[in-house]
């Protein structure tokens, strides 16, 4: 009986490290994650600008024509 609970504990506490090794895991790839959200944000905002810069450029340009 001591043996089989012995043996339960160890499998048990196998099975917590493991745990704590995906968790670990999981929160390095939360923070990769959280910071390629960040470049993303700044992309996005950087591509309007240059939208409205291009759109700017255009009507310059038409009025330079007429």
């Amino acid at each position: 009986e001591e043996e089989s609970l012995r043996a339960q504990v160890k499998d048990l506490e196998e099975k917590l490290e493991t745990l704590r090794m995906k968790r670990s895991e999981d929160k390095a790839k939360l923070k990769e994650m959280e910071k390629h959200k960040i470049q993303l944000e700044q992309l996005q905002e950087w591509k309007n600008k240059m939208q409205e810069q291009q759109n700017d450029l255009q009507k310059q340009l038409k009025e330079a024509k007429k």
